[in-house]
């Protein structure tokens, strides 16, 4: 269920409008969390040989920094928010100008 999650996760992060992404891919990176958590329980458990659980959290493990990287991307600005912040600028305290600083 949770490897279902997980992809379930990560395809609609890849159709969704920006500002539904972030909350999506973080949302993956919670259920990758689970999903790490329970794969070292089920080794601990000895339900898992050594090599199979190297082989999964080894995959696991570039899934996550795979995430990270998307996560560390989103925080980037895009252009347009590049844009509105010098135009914000170059106009001070414009009421036009302030609102749309401020929904960014």
């Amino acid at each position: 269920m949770l490897f279902t999650n997980l992809i379930t996760h990560l395809i609609r992060a890849g159709y969704a409008e920006r500002a539904v992404k972030k909350e999506l891919v973080q949302e993956a990176c919670i259920t990758l969390d689970e999903l790490k958590y329970f794969l070292q329980l089920a080794w601990e458990m000895k339900i898992l040989t050594n090599q199979k659980y190297l082989t999964l959290s080894s995959a696991l493990t570039e899934v996550g920094k795979m995430i990270g990287a998307w996560i560390k991307q989103q925080r980037k600005e895009t252009p347009a928010e590049r844009e509105n912040k010098e135009i914000c600028g170059q106009r001070g305290t414009d009421s036009t100008c302030s609102s749309r600083c401020q929904s960014s």
